[in-house]
């Protein structure tokens, strides 16, 4: 179950940060 938890937060921080990269080519910068 530990192993799964990390995928799980692994995979979260990822979308977060892909997210954070769109929003700032979204607002030009």
């Amino acid at each position: 179950m530990a192993e799964l938890n990390g995928t799980t937060t692994y995979t979260y921080d990822a979308l977060n940060r892909l997210s954070s990269a769109v929003r700032t080519t979204t607002n030009g910068g």
